[in-house]
């Protein structure tokens, strides 16, 4: 993204995040909860989770004000079969346009996050959400291996409590 200001929104299995950008610098961010792995029943995301998704994404909407948004989603939408029809509504309803990113991409991003935040150049590391783990093995040059598994702590709870 070439401007100065933009917003990115995060939505996952916990928690649908928007975080404000000046400058390429996080400058504020604000969460909602997601209720998306509630709504969901095999497979598929009821009207009832499309309209709270839909809330959700409105306020953060009007939280990050007139910029660029770039949404994407994770695990939990992964995981939604009625993907396309959700991605329209919310298209429709709200103007924002999401994106389905990958286990592998999602690792990438997180590989990203270290790397801003930890000077160790090599390690491994897990992102333990709601919906997904990635652990991901990098050096000096980058990411070495990753690896996606759909057992967040939000699944494990639906399947063993």
């Amino acid at each position: 993204m070439n401007t100065r200001k933009f917003g990115i929104i995060d939505i996952g299995s916990n928690t649908i995040r928007a975080v404000k950008y000046k400058d390429n610098r996080p400058c504020g961010d604000k969460a909602a909860a997601s209720h998306i792995l509630h709504f969901t029943n095999e497979g598929i995301l009821s009207e009832e989770g499309a309209v709270d998704l839909i809330s959700s994404l409105l306020q953060l909407k009007e939280y990050l004000g007139d910029v660029p948004i770039y949404a994407f989603a994770t695990s939990a939408m992964r995981d939604v079969k009625n993907f396309c029809d959700i991605k329209k509504q919310v298209s429709d309803k709200t103007g924002i346009e999401i994106e389905l990113i990958s286990g592998e991409t999602e690792a990438e991003y997180d590989y990203m996050a270290i790397r801003s935040v930890c000077a160790d150049k090599c390690g491994i590391a897990v992102d333990l959400g709601g919906g997904s783990a990635q652990v991901i093995a990098f050096d000096e040059n980058g990411v070495k291996e990753s690896e996606s598994f759909a057992i967040g702590v939000k699944r494990m709870r639906n399947a063993f409590c």
